[in-house]
């Protein structure tokens, strides 16, 4: 519950902070085609956050919901610390006040 709310809160954040349309509660599962990708390379700063960068290349994008299964087995490899730590480059690589940093 408070992962998601977490979740919800940072996309909100982010979507006022930054000028590129980051769809909301988005994953990083996709399909894109070899345009996006040649140009998601060419930009000039990388970071693990895909989302973002799929935005901030400007195609359009098209939703696909569905419902994911809860985990049977194991543990997310996703610390606390790992998901703040994205959080915090999609944040800084992507606000547009801060971009320029």
């Amino acid at each position: 519950m408070l992962k998601k709310a977490s979740y919800k809160l940072f996309y909100r954040i982010l979507g006022r902070l930054s000028s590129a349309d980051i769809p909301l509660d988005s994953g990083d599962f996709c399909v894109m085609t070899k345009r996006v990708v040649d140009n998601i390379l060419q930009l000039p700063k990388r970071n693990p956050f895909l989302r973002g960068m799929r935005a901030w290349v400007g195609f359009n994008q098209i939703a696909v919901t569905y419902e994911r299964d809860r985990r049977i087995e194991g543990k997310s490899a996703y610390t606390f610390a790992k998901l703040l730590q994205i959080a915090t480059d999609g944040i800084f690589s992507l606000s547009d006040p801060l971009y320029y940093v």
